[in-house]
């Protein structure tokens, strides 16, 4: 996966909270996230993002006591809805670790930021622009995607 733009296409790195309000049973981001990996799964938008949204998966899941049975089932539905699960590597952990050193934010947070280098990120999560980082707000873009398919 290219941490950076070397193709014409925009990719867009979804958060995790794109993929929690899709587990969840009622979750106001869930209309906008189901229209996003919809038209991801038509092609009409190219999205992916990193083993730490799984890593997110899990602790969401951890802290919300969901039924053990059900952890795995979670993972393998969030890696389903989207074509490409980055892998992270040890020069993505150095550039999350400078992005804590100049603003204080949580890890996971940082290590996003790192996994999406200059691409998008779709996510209701402000603290990607506090880095710096090109942050869409995943409501605004369902709508204009709704708007496209209209």
């Amino acid at each position: 996966m290219d941490k950076e733009r070397t193709r014409t296409a925009v990719k867009y790195y979804l958060g995790a909270d794109l993929f929690i309000a899709m587990l969840k049973e009622d979750d106001e981001l869930k209309p906008s996230a189901t229209t996003i990996f919809t038209a991801a799964k038509k092609g009409r938008v190219e999205v992916f993002t990193s083993i730490a949204t799984l890593l997110e998966i899990l602790f969401w899941a951890s802290k919300v006591k969901v039924k053990r049975a059900r952890i795995r089932e979670y993972l393998r539905v969030a890696a389903r809805l989207v074509s490409n699960v980055a892998p992270l590597g040890y020069e993505d952990l150095i550039v999350a670790a400078e992005y804590l050193q100049t603003q204080p934010v949580f890890a996971l947070d940082a290590i996003h930021a790192a996994a999406a280098g200059t691409w998008p990120i779709l996510s209701s999560d402000a603290v990607y622009e506090r880095l710096g980082l090109q942050r869409i707000e995943p409501i605004k873009f369902a709508d204009d995607l709704k708007k496209d398919l209209d």
